[in-house]
């Protein structure tokens, strides 16, 4: 593959579709990790700083270091950010009511559990199951929990 020729194709595109659409900017989601590191470098590439918007959403159980990772993507590309939490609209929404608090868990001890749970489900082969009405209620609820979330953010 060649990177350059990708790269230029895809800022391109990404100029041709700001310009079709009549866009002045964009708004990004930065979550710290490296989807939302490698849109945040294409879009520098197509638009001005002040014409970026990048907001860090982080709730409840997010990773605290995905904060401080989101907020260095920010900082590489010369981001301002925006911080806010989206944890009141999940309260209100009753999203955190699918799950017991883990407050006092660290997140370690929260991603054990969660991989741990994953793995006596059958990992990913037993997805397609559990999601369809004949699955494992918890399963489903653990997975509207967590596609509530991405929901909010999108």
């Amino acid at each position: 593959m060649d990177v350059e020729r990708e790269i230029e194709r895809i800022t391109e595109f990404l100029k041709d579709f700001l310009e079709k659409n009549g866009y002045r900017g964009a708004t990004i989601g930065i979550s710290g990790g490296i989807d939302s590191a490698t849109v945040a470098a294409l879009l520098r590439k197509v638009l001005p700083k002040e014409k970026i918007r990048a907001l860090i959403l982080p709730e409840r159980d997010s990773n605290p270091q995905s904060i401080s990772d989101a907020r260095l993507v920010c900082e590489k590309f010369d981001l301002d950010c925006a911080l806010k939490s989206i944890s009141p609209i999940l309260r209100k929404m009753g999203i955190y009511s699918l799950q017991p608090p883990a407050l006092l868990a660290s997140y370690k001890m929260k991603e054990r559990y969660a991989l741990r749970k994953w793995q006596e489900k059958g990992g990913s082969d037993g997805f397609i199951t559990d999601v369809s009405e004949s699955g494992d209620a918890e399963f489903r609820k653990g997975v509207a929990y967590y596609r509530a979330k991405h929901r909010v953010r999108m």
